[in-house]
């Protein structure tokens, strides 16, 4: 009887604890961008470019990486936007990326904000789907225009 007591306790704990594993993030890569800058090129007033860095804390290849850049005024109209697919990403790595858009027409930049986001990726997590507050980076910054 203690035999059978001990050998199903043994078994609710290894159930209980299997449960508790973090396969999650060891399965799928966990992406955040960092943006650093954005504005146009001294040599033409049309061509943008977004500075920004890229991290996977996740365990996993990120691959199919597409960003998501815009341009907004400080009444929030769109002044331009774009996406680009950056290709993939190393588990556990970083690395800075400097895109450049070409617009139609030459813009007034003048109070206006741009920014960068992680739109999607294959067998990834975007962190700022986990933490919505990391969608609107340029909330903060509006309030010292």
């Amino acid at each position: 009887m203690k035999y059978l007591i001990t050998g199903t306790l043994l078994i609710l704990s290894l159930i209980l604890l299997s449960g508790c594993s973090n396969s999650s993030s060891d399965d799928t890569a966990l992406l955040d961008l960092y943006f650093k800058s954005w504005g146009n090129l001294n040599e033409s007033e049309t061509t943008m470019v977004f500075d920004f860095s890229l991290y996977n804390f996740g365990y996993k290849e990120a691959k199919n990486i597409n960003i998501f850049c815009q341009a907004s005024d400080e009444e929030d109209n769109v002044l331009f936007k774009f996406e680009e697919e950056i290709g993939n990403l190393a588990s556990t790595s970083t690395k800075n990326y400097h895109l450049q858009y070409e617009l139609e027409t030459e813009k007034d930049l003048d109070n206006s904000f741009g920014y960068c986001l992680v739109k999607s990726c294959d067998d990834c997590e975007i962190l700022a789907t986990r933490i919505p507050e990391l969608n609107e980076p340029y909330t903060f910054w509006k309030q010292f225009w």
